[in-house]
């Protein structure tokens, strides 16, 4: 079993301005694409329970995830994802919910009602790393309420905000009732996978069709590539230290939040 989990942000209808942003043209692409080569895309719990239950899983399968829970999410890329009956799992920002150019609890409960899954992005979007414990908890354990009281779901899956994570963080999410929690790392997941921190690859607007195609195959010389870009950002965080690596990142990538 090896099964890629794929992260999008911005799905945008123009040319993608912003580093983590696909064009919605690109992500139709990487669908069709997906169903012209058999491959089956199934929610996040079909993939916790394999793992739990250390059963394999088809080779074609594939995990589809969405950060942020943007409103360009529910526009371009909801019609595309119902049309060709693909699940996908959806995290939100608790406290993002309603505001401009986000998803809405009327959006959310249709992604529900159609299949999806809605998972917790954090209740604020901050660097958890840089938080007492307490202040994590708060981000894990309200973030989960707002979303299960409003949608009157369990919640049981959880997309680290903006990647920064540790082996603390992520046992603080399990301890307070998360059971799979996704991760920023590239890689596969196989049967020996653990739920606690699931690798994933994360679609960006310099991503072509072919490196698209190559992360689904498995290529090396993807893999390859995509290790060394997250050594490098790994260096660059540990030399530069998280808050000074973030302002960095926030100004020279555009990928601040005006929300």
């Amino acid at each position: 079993m090896k099964i890629a989990i794929l992260a999008y942000h911005d799905i945008t209808e123009a040319k993608p301005l912003r580093r983590y942003a696909v064009s919605k043209d690109l992500f139709k692409k990487h669908l069709l694409w997906l169903k012209e080569h058999n491959f089956r895309a199934i929610s996040l719990a079909d993939l916790y329970a394999a793992l739990i239950s250390k059963q394999e899983l088809p080779a074609q399968s594939v995990v589809l995830t969405f950060d942020d829970g943007l409103l360009n999410h529910y526009t371009y890329a909801f019609p595309l994802l119902k049309e060709l009956g693909f699940p996908a799992c959806f995290f939100v920002i608790a406290n993002f919910i309603g505001r401009e150019g986000f998803m809405d609890w009327e959006h959310l409960e249709a992604l529900r009602a159609s299949g999806m899954e809605v998972g917790s992005h954090g209740l604020s979007h901050n660097l958890l790393s840089l938080m007492p414990d307490e202040e994590i908890k708060k981000e894990f354990l309200f973030s989960k309420d707002i979303l299960e009281k409003n949608l009157n779901r369990p919640v049981e899956f959880l997309s680290i905000p903006r990647g920064h994570d540790n082996l603390k963080i992520r046992k603080l999410a399990q301890g307070l009732g998360y059971k799979a929690i996704c991760a920023s790392m590239p890689g596969y997941i196989n049967k020996a996978s653990s739920p606690i921190s699931l690798n994933r690859f994360f679609l960006r607007s310099n991503t072509t069709l072919s490196d698209f195609a190559d992360i689904m195959r498995g290529e090396l010389l993807i893999k390859l590539k995509i290790k060394i870009q997250s050594t490098s950002f790994l260096l660059l965080r540990h030399l530069l230290g998280m808050g000074l690596y973030e302002k960095i990142r926030m100004r020279l990538l555009k990928d601040e939040y005006a929300h």
